[in-house]
């Protein structure tokens, strides 16, 4: 699991449920940041593997072109929803991404530049800091995408996929995988429009490893604490837009 600085500013509308840290993600590095899932691997290795050549010719775009997104986190625990929704430009070439967050009850950054592949400028009620994370990527990203169904509605064209996410390498637990789902919409040009993921059952598995971890509690326990979670929700869904557009970003100097 990749474990950085980032995952901690991005997840930061937290809730302690029973035992378990629900966390929500506020905003992303290239749509996802620093989060299980994704990947420091340098943007010219596999974007993603499904076996069908058009989704994997449109995902490849967003790793190798400038463009512009707006990222929506929606997490439901109970009766409660929170939601994050932030926008963003990325430019490849040298890389470099803006985000601002533009709604969310709560944050700890509002803004963040990110450039180098490695470096970080983050707004908070202090002032811009500097930091240092790893460069990530999109959920899905370097992952064998398994297709379970497509549909096309006009010009659109709809890819239903799922991929596991080894959580408990990161702790040191076998056996212990995750199953996210994504819905992938694709244009008549083969372009891409948006990624939805649904990281409901990624929230629980690490969760389980969390208190197996840092409460030393069995994996009975965990998992029955997990279970009896089961409403809490997770959803981002990432929206490409000016795909192919030259994007130019200057860091502000602090």
């Amino acid at each position: 699991m990749n474990e950085s600085v980032l995952r901690g500013v991005h997840r930061s509308a937290c809730k302690l449920i029973g035992v378990m840290a629900i966390c929500t993600m506020t905003i992303a590095v290239a749509g996802c940041g620093a989060l299980p899932g994704s990947s420091s691997t340098p943007s010219d290795a596999v974007a993603a593997s499904s076996g069908d050549s058009t989704l994997d010719s449109a995902v490849r775009q967003i790793y190798t072109k400038d463009y512009t997104y707006t990222k929506t986190s929606v997490s439901t625990y109970g009766e409660e929803t929170v939601t994050v929704v932030s926008q963003g430009v990325v430019s490849q070439s040298p890389y470099r991404e803006h985000v601002k967050v533009m709604s969310s009850s709560s944050q700890i950054w509002d803004e963040a530049y990110f450039y180098d592949n490695g470096s970080a400028l983050l707004h908070t009620e202090s002032g811009w800091q500097k930091t240092r994370s790893n460069r990530s990527y999109p959920y899905g990203h370097n992952r064998k995408l398994d297709v379970t169904g497509t549909d096309t509605n006009g010009d659109v064209r709809t890819y239903s996929t799922r991929y596991t996410e080894n959580v408990g390498k990161g702790y040191g637990i076998d056996d212990l995988t995750a199953t996210l789902t994504q819905t992938y919409r694709i244009d008549a040009d083969g372009n891409l429009l948006s990624i939805e993921t649904d990281l409901s059952d990624l929230n629980r598995v690490t969760a389980i490893a969390n208190a197996m971890s840092a409460n030393g509690e069995n994996r009975a326990e965990a998992e029955s604490n997990a279970g009896a979670a089961e409403d809490h929700a997770s959803k981002e869904t990432l929206e490409i837009h000016d795909l192919g557009v030259t994007q130019s970003i200057e860091i502000p100097k602090v």
